[in-house]
């Protein structure tokens, strides 16, 4: 599933599923591609992003 975000939602989404027991891999940081990106793990062991475009 991919939905868009802005990036202040990405902060926040990001410490919600980390406070429900996702494993906080890399905290949300923005990239010099232009993206707000962070990375974060599931029970199973699996790793996710969630992301925003940030404007220009």
């Amino acid at each position: 599933m991919e939905q868009m975000f802005y990036d202040i939602q990405v902060y926040a989404l990001y410490d919600e599923f980390v406070s429900k027991g996702a494993i906080d891999v890399i905290a949300p940081q923005i990239k010099h591609w232009g993206h707000t990106a962070g990375y974060f793990g599931d029970p199973e062991g699996n790793v996710h992003s969630i992301f925003a475009v940030n404007p220009t």
